[in-house]
């Protein structure tokens, strides 16, 4: 991909220029670390929430990426076994259970048109019980996958983002309460939990971000083994999704 954008860019007044290349939620991760006004907080992991769900992991200040690049794919960590059909062929998986999918009415996901988080939420505003239901669900999954990634990366703060997280309380009351009562059930206090400060922007903050974490720390190589594309401009790719 960065080749191709290279290629692309090549001629114009953006030749030469340096390219990166990032999933959504490693460059909303940067966006919440790069364009903190207060303490740094550290370790904070950024938990996408969307049709899928990814996470962008910050650890000693660097973005983790892991040894191939598929650090932070916490959609496809299990939380049910045997549970619901994946759409990486597994089953179980938390984007199966919290993502937009796990809150359509059964047999929709397969329907042609759109299924929009309007549609979700239309369907609350109207007390439609199946669809309050769904998304209790899908919250008290995530409050199990917060517990999760609390006790792997004893992180000093969860940032939650993505369209998901505009369904508001009726989503993340369960999600906290859960999180909370496995806290308080190990007699620990809860991790701090608090939403994006740039909403729907996050991405957008996060690529700028990112070129800003590439040129401001070219002393740091990449935490894993991200493959490096071998463009005109270098390029990092990792994950599903991608920002410039």
């Amino acid at each position: 991909m960065g080749q191709l954008l290279a290629e692309k860019l090549d001629g114009g007044p953006l030749s030469g220029i340096p390219l990166f290349l990032q999933n959504e939620a490693d460059v909303a991760a940067l966006g919440e670390m790069e364009f903190n006004a207060g303490a740094p907080v550290d370790p904070l992991l950024y938990v996408s929430i969307n049709q899928g769900v990814g996470a962008g992991v910050i650890v000693g200040d660097r973005l983790l990426t892991g040894a191939r690049g598929f650090a932070g794919e916490v959609g496809h960590m299990i939380l049910q076994i045997d549970g619901p059909l994946c759409s990486c062929g597994r089953r179980g998986c938390a984007e199966a259970l919290i993502g937009m999918r796990a809150m359509l009415r059964p047999g929709e996901a397969e329907e042609p048109g759109p299924h929009s988080l309007p549609d979700i939420r239309g369907r609350l505003i109207d007390g439609d019980r199946k669809t309050a239901k769904a998304v209790e669900s899908a919250g008290r999954y995530l409050g199990v996958l917060l517990q999760n990634l609390a006790t792997a990366y004893d992180p000093a703060c969860i940032v939650l983002g993505g369209s998901v997280v505009e369904l508001g309380d009726a989503f993340l009351d369960p999600a906290l309460t859960t999180l909370n009562e496995y806290a308080g059930a190990a007699g620990l206090a809860p991790t701090p939990v608090r939403t994006s400060r740039f909403g729907a922007d996050a991405v957008a903050a996060g690529a700028a971000a990112l070129a800003r974490y590439r040129v401001t720390r070219p002393q740091l190589p990449l935490a894993g083994g991200g493959a490096r594309a071998s463009a005109t401009t270098p390029a990092e790719s990792e994950g599903e999704e991608t920002s410039l």
